[in-house]
Parts: C-alpha cells; structure tokens; sequence
C-alpha cells in the first residue's frame, strides 16, 4: 500500500495509490504534515552530482553539437554548469610622488 501527494486545485491531498482516492483517516493536518515529511525525506535523499565532461569509446572528450541547441552533448546529463564571474583583477598601488 503507498501513498502520493497531489495538488487539487491548490489543495494538497494524500492520495491511496492503490484505490486512487483520498486516504481513509486522513485530515488537512494530517496530509500537511504527511506531505512535509515526504518533502523532506526527498530533500535528504537527493545527491547533487558535479557535471563532468562527456567522453567517447576511445577516452576522448566529446564536442557539442550545434544542430541541437537545447542539449549539450559534451556534458553528461546534457547540460553544462554555470559560467563562474570573471576574476577582478588586482590593481598596484599607485607609487607616492617624491619631491627632492
């Protein structure tokens, strides 16, 4: 016997997988908290994996292809990571001007 969580219409309900209709025993609070304990066993159990090129039989590192603009096949997972901000460069400091 499992449970789901839909949205009805705004509402959220716990919802018998196995009959399709809201569970038996249930109230609003009970389905809130049901569904918070659910949000978070999935929060937990979620692993953010690094992105990581994309690699051919060979060992080689694979190209885009342009011809597919939604997908980006030299990433595994088809998608690249962010573009980090460029550095700041370090500016010297100005040199005093001595008067002799």
């Amino acid at each position: 016997m499992g449970y789901v969580i839909e949205n009805r219409g705004g509402q959220f309900y716990v919802i018998d997988s196995n009959t399709g209709s809201v569970a038996k025993g249930t109230t609003p609070s009970h389905q809130i908290s049901f569904a918070e304990e659910q949000v978070r066993v999935l929060k937990e159990s979620v692993v953010v994996v690094a992105p990581t090129r994309a690699r051919n039989d060979k060992g080689q590192l694979k190209a885009d292809d342009p011809k597919t603009p939604d997908v980006n096949e030299a990433w595994k997972g088809g998608k690249s990571p962010a573009k980090k901000p460029a550095a700041k460069k370090k500016v010297a400091p100005k040199k005093k001007a001595t008067n002799k």
